[in-house]
C-alpha cells in the first residue's frame, strides 16, 4: 500500500470552485491530489472509489469547511470525515485530517470529528493562506 495521496472532502457542488482551485495549486506542487470532480467519471462506482481512496491511498485528508459542508443533511461528507477519522487513529497520524474555513463558518460549528484541529482560515483569501 502507498500512501502518496491528498484527499479533499467538500460539499458538492457548492465547494467546487475552491477545490479546483487548490487542487491546481497542490498539485502544481508536485503533489498527487484525490477529489470527485476530478476522479469521479461517468458510471464509477463513487462510494468505492472514495473509500479506496481514504484506506488505501490517503498521507492527508483536507476538509473543505463551509456552511453547506457542515450540514447535517449532507451525509456523503460526514461519511468521508468519519473514515478519514478512523484512518486518523488507524495510522496513528493526529494531523492527518487538516480542517481548512472557506468561508464565515464559525470554528465551534466545526463536525465532532474537527473539532479540536487547529484550521487554515481561508476566509479572508485563498492564496496567501496556500503555504500553511
Amino acid at each position: 500500500m502507498h500512501r502518496d495521496t491528498i484527499f479533499i472532502t467538500h460539499a458538492t457542488p457548492d465547494d467546487n470552485e475552491f477545490v479546483r482551485w487548490l487542487g491546481a495549486r497542490l498539485t502544481g506542487h508536485g503533489y498527487r491530489v484525490w477529489a470527485d470532480l476530478f476522479d469521479l467519471k461517468g458510471g464509477t462506482p463513487f462510494w468505492s472509489s472514495i473509500e479506496e481512496a481514504l484506506r488505501h491511498h490517503a498521507i492527508k485528508v483536507i476538509y473543505v469547511v463551509s456552511r453547506a459542508s457542515i450540514d447535517p443533511r449532507r451525509t456523503g461528507v460526514r461519511n468521508e470525515l468519519s473514515v478519514a477519522d478512523t484512518m486518523r487513529k488507524t495510522l496513528d497520524d493526529p494531523s492527518f485530517i487538516i480542517p481548512v474555513r472557506i468561508d464565515d463558518t464559525p470554528f465551534g460549528d466545526f463536525p465532532i470529528q474537527v473539532h479540536t484541529l487547529n484550521g487554515i482560515d481561508f476566509n479572508q483569501g485563498w492564496g496567501a493562506k496556500l503555504i500553511e
